[in-house]
């Protein structure tokens, strides 16, 4: 018998049922049901970004602590030792599939041939001879003489215990009051919004990840403000287009600008990471 095509009404009542669900365990423990819609939706956003403080501290803990540790044993990189903290961790939940290990390999690859392409530009180029290139169909991998390390192995397996506990433990929470929020809202505040709320609020003095690391939501105002005065300035008017395009009316009046402590600090530009 052919399965019964849910109507988009069907699935959104679904939706909800199975939200529910995860609201009431929620309310059991903040006993938010019954306050106004946007008092609730700070009490989770509040509790989000208590979580996201223990989730970036103990990130940090990974990425600057324990690389530091590792690279006084080998010279390794941030991103290889992160992707070994990652497997390591799926591999202790047993949830290492195929397509992890096919990304690792496919990052390998690409990062041989380009290594393979640049040693030929040094060779050749760089040196005073005709340039020389590389492609794909010349990769070769000649391996290092490698060692046993227990304690790099120690670090890691610390470092992906670490990994899972923000993974499962943290964001398990997080993502149930984000979910407790998209129910609260019936279904019009979704995930990525309620994380850009916590995102908003949480670096809200800025410093993070590094200390010259400008505010989230400021950095939003900082473009837009700059992308009008620039465009009016100079007399070009797409902007009054998409301005009522997005139901916006807006003023340009005399900046008052504020000295914010990241504009004072000193540190290095931050890595982009993909995720904490």
């Amino acid at each position: 018998m052919a399965k019964k095509q849910l109507t988009e009404e069907e699935k959104r009542e679904k939706k909800l049922q199975k939200l529910a669900v995860i609201y009431g365990q929620v309310d059991d423990e903040l006993h938010i049901a019954g306050k106004p819609i946007n008092e609730q939706i700070h009490i989770l956003v509040d509790k989000c970004n208590a979580l996201q403080n223990e989730i970036c501290q103990i990130a940090d803990s990974i990425k600057i602590d324990d690389l530091t540790k590792v690279q006084d044993i080998t010279d390794i990189d941030k991103k290889t030792y992160l992707d070994f903290v990652n497997i390591c961790a799926l591999k202790s939940n047993d949830k290492l599939k195929e397509k992890a290990i096919a990304k690792f390999e496919s990052d390998f690859e690409n990062r041989l041939f380009i290594s393979n392409l640049r040693h030929s530009f040094l060779e050749s180029y760089m040196s005073g001879y005709d340039l020389k290139i590389t492609d794909e169909s010349n990769q070769e991998y000649k391996p290092f003489a490698d060692y046993k390390s227990e304690e790099f192995e120690k670090i890691m397996e610390d470092s992906a215990k670490k990994r899972e506990y923000i993974n499962k433990i943290l964001y398990g929470q997080y993502k149930k009051y984000a979910k407790a929020a998209e129910y609260i809202t019936k279904l019009e505040l979704n995930y990525g919004d309620f994380k850009k709320l916590v995102d908003w609020e949480h670096y809200k003095e800025g410093g993070y990840p590094s200390p010259t690391t400008p505010a989230k939501l400021w950095s939003v105002f900082d473009k837009y403000a700059h992308a009008m005065n620039l465009m009016t300035k100079y007399e070009f008017t797409q902007q009054n287009e998409l301005n009522k395009e997005f139901g916006l009316d807006i003023k340009l009046m005399t900046p008052h600008p504020v000295k914010h402590p990241w504009m004072t600090a000193e540190g290095e530009e931050p890595e982009i990471d993909e995720e904490e």
